[in-house]
């Protein structure tokens, strides 16, 4: 008469109650949970740096736009679900274009030309490079 097959030792046989292992779980549903926590950091992080360059973008969107209110200058904000933004403006008989997107900055001078085209004549990537063109303009 045998005793029958009982409880295998730890360690052996990919069971519950793994040798150094903390959990109880199975190694596959701890897998599983601890991607899904490296991949909820991660969203986490990218909002906050995202939230970040929102709160930047908007500070300079409000600066250009009191700069030209003060030109005396017409103009129209654009905000688009990317979390871009475009401000027309005009001065005079020019009209000109402003793109903003993630800290990057584009400005376009609007001609007779009907082509429409989403590539700025001039790209600026420093938003002390672009505020100084952007003040000549407006002078």
């Amino acid at each position: 008469m045998g005793w029958g097959k009982g409880k295998t030792e730890k360690g052996q046989g990919g069971k519950l109650g793994h040798s150094n292992r903390d959990g109880w779980g199975y190694h596959d549903e701890e897998k599983v949970i601890s991607k899904k926590q490296r991949r909820l950091e991660q969203q986490r992080f990218i909002l906050d740096e995202r939230s970040k360059l929102d709160e930047d973008l908007r500070s300079r969107t409000k600066t250009i736009i009191e700069a030209l209110e003060l030109a005396n200058s017409k103009y129209q904000v654009h905000e688009f679900d990317s979390g871009g933004l475009m401000i027309d403006f005009s001065l005079g008989s020019e009209f000109y274009c402003i793109q903003m997107y993630d800290n990057k900055f584009g400005l376009s001078k609007i001609d007779d030309n009907p082509e429409f085209s989403s590539i700025p004549d001039s790209g600026y990537i420093d938003w002390i490079d672009f505020k100084e063109i952007f003040d000549n303009i407006l002078s």
